[in-house]
């Protein structure tokens, strides 16, 4: 079979594999970089990098839902620097730690949550003093050096005085631990930070942004990344992804979020092969059953 639509002999041999392993490839995840992803990449070495000081630098990271914030996360925390876990060891390795902010906003939960992370034990009746006795001892012998704290837009949520307790305990941990945290969620986590000076201003802050269509550059990473997708995905004839139409219609229905675009090449992809088509066409994305996300408006034409 001709399969010189396909780059790299791996990619050839995937598309001769039967079609429920074909269909489980392209439902894993994927990476693709881009420059926005990069830049908060790169941060993100920096910090692990950064000699311990008293006050160590930090990153806060705002992006839309669906924007690909969390998969990039979880690409540093457990891909670029991966834990390494071993019972023949004295203690585990965990370089980079990540959890989700907790929705009872408070210290007491925050700590509770590095401990879960981490499957540290800790007495249900702890007070947040005695956690974060535990929290030292047992992040300090994992070894962490970057600690990332995804949905940090339900800090925003508590009172007036839980916010500020769980504002404190941030400053608190960093200080303690000399770490770096990398404070993640949705742009109503903008302002998590704000009232508080002090703390604003150890965090730098990066956003991903969606990808416009009526931007260049934009355009030019957005089609690149659909380009690669065409050119791997395990189908057996070639796809009319690059067609202008389809392009434009991908923009539409997604709305330029990095989340979305790949979740619609995926389900395009998986339609392709149970259809028996084995290509991706504008008949494909008219009947795969899309359903056009809450988050899609027309904010992608403005640039």
């Amino acid at each position: 079979m001709e399969l010189h639509h396909l780059v790299g002999e791996g990619a050839r041999i995937d598309a001769l594999r039967p079609s429920q392993d074909r269909i489980r490839q392209i439902q894993r995840d994927h990476w693709y970089t881009y420059p926005r992803a990069d830049a908060v990449l790169g941060y993100m070495e920096r910090l692990f990098q950064h000699a311990r000081i008293d006050r160590m630098p930090n990153l806060q990271v705002i992006g839309e839902s669906m924007s690909g914030k969390t998969r990039l996360l979880n690409r540093f925390a457990q891909e670029l620097h991966q834990p390494v876990v071993d019972s023949r060891l004295a203690a585990d390795y965990r370089p980079v730690v990540m959890f989700d902010a907790p929705i009872n906003a408070s210290a007491q939960a925050l700590l509770q949550e590095m401990l879960i992370a981490v499957n540290a034990p800790f007495p249900a009746s702890a007070n947040p003093t005695r956690l974060m006795a535990i929290v030292e001892t047992v992040y300090r012998r994992i070894e962490t050096r970057v600690l990332i704290i995804d949905e940090i837009q339900h800090i925003v949520r508590g009172s007036g005085k839980q916010q500020r307790e769980l504002r404190d305990q941030i400053k608190l941990i960093g200080n303690r631990l000399r770490i770096s945290i990398v404070a993640a969620g949705i742009p109503e986590a903008s302002n998590a930070f704000a009232s508080d000076p002090q703390l604003s201003n150890r965090f730098h802050r990066l956003e991903l942004k969606r990808w416009h269509i009526n931007n260049q550059e934009d355009l030019k990473y957005a089609v690149a990344i659909i380009k690669s997708w065409q050119e791997t995905c395990p189908l057996k004839k070639p796809s009319q992804l690059l067609q202008e139409a389809i392009i434009q219609r991908i923009f539409d229905e997604t709305g330029g979020l990095f989340g979305h675009v790949i979740g619609y090449l995926k389900l395009a992809s998986e339609y392709a092969i149970v259809s028996g088509d084995e290509h991706i066409h504008e008949g494909t994305l008219r009947k795969m059953g899309w359903r056009i996300p809450d988050e899609v408006d027309n904010k992608y034409f403005v640039a």
